[in-house]
């Protein structure tokens, strides 16, 4: 009997600090902004409570307080000061977030083009693509690939704007009617090269001492290091520096078809590239995109549209 009394007593004690002597903090598990949630401090009474959200904070004698949240995942902690020590506790919002809704693809403004043609060019759009919590979706990625061909199709995002090529930072197709975004274009099987820099190796300095296989640019010609030494003999081309040829500077970008020009890339027809001669059978042209939106949440999607054959041409 005397240890089921003290047992009881314990339980007694344990229950009534829990719920009366120790500050809680009920908040939303999660949600998105911008996202009205009602904060709510319980297990103490008669004091004042301090509630702190995103950088304000707020006191009050009451337990409960509804605040608009404006980024999430967010910390809230809530201090209570009374009669007794003072106590606080901390909590987390989460973000409840998914990703964006893309929808089909449209090719050349046509809902119901489902055919590729080589040599054709397609304009891309997602006019259906939205984010479900209202917030914005962007393009970020974009590939095409030919299954008959068994390569990637060039993209082109006119007029290029970026900083990374080939990837673009910004996928838009600026045309006559103005700009599309969240857009791109390609001409099946095109998959013409990338327009690289040669020989464009950082400049010579006399202060720096270069081993062998270095490499650097000095008067507009590219030179290899060919025997470790200091660097003082490169102006007189001495035994130390091999001749490797004339820097040129590209463009990073891919060239455009010889008879469909790009807007903002090299041409193809003085380059000597040309469409290829060689038969390529009828596949598929596989469009993956990555949408984004603007809390970082991510959606990749494939579409496969039948592409007809190419018979090659001389």
């Amino acid at each position: 009997m005397i240890v089921i009394f003290a047992v009881t007593l314990l339980t007694g004690c344990t229950l009534f600090t829990g719920t009366d002597g120790i500050l809680t903090l009920d908040v939303p598990e999660s949600g998105y902004p911008p996202f009205e949630a009602t904060l709510t401090a319980g297990g103490v009474l008669n004091g004042t409570y301090t509630f702190e959200v995103e950088g304000r904070t707020y006191t009050q004698p009451q337990n409960v307080l509804t605040v608009t949240i404006y980024s999430l995942p967010c910390d809230v902690k809530v201090t209570w000061i009374g009669s007794d020590i003072p106590q606080e506790v901390t909590k987390t919002i989460g973000l409840e977030n998914g990703g964006p809704s893309i929808g089909r693809p449209v090719l050349n403004a046509i809902t119901n083009l489902w055919t590729i043609h080589p040599r054709s060019r397609y304009i891309v759009t997602f006019p259906d693509a939205h984010d479900p919590q209202g917030g914005d979706v962007t393009l970020i990625n974009a590939t095409v690939f030919h299954t008959g061909q068994q390569s990637e199709n060039t993209v082109f995002c006119p007029p290029y704007t970026g900083m990374h090529p080939p990837k673009p930072d910004v996928y838009h197709v600026k045309d006559g009617n103005g700009t599309l975004e969240n857009a791109f274009m390609f001409f099946s099987i095109w998959d013409g090269d990338i327009d690289v820099n040669i020989n464009d190796f950082d400049e010579w300095k006399d202060t720096t001492d270069y081993v062998y296989g270095d490499t650097v640019q000095y008067g507009g010609k590219g030179y290899k290091c060919i025997l470790a030494h200091e660097a003082s003999a490169l102006p007189t081309r001495a035994k130390y520096w091999a001749l490797i040829g004339t820097v040129i500077s590209g463009t990073g970008l891919p060239y455009s078809p010889p008879d469909q020009g790009v807007r903002g890339y090299p041409g193809a027809g003085t380059c000597g590239l040309q469409w290829t001669k060689e038969f390529i059978s009828a596949g598929m042209t596989i469009i993956t995109a990555t949408f984004e939106d603007e809390m970082g949440a991510t959606t990749t999607e494939s579409w496969s549209i039948p592409t007809m054959v190419y018979p090659g041409c001389s």
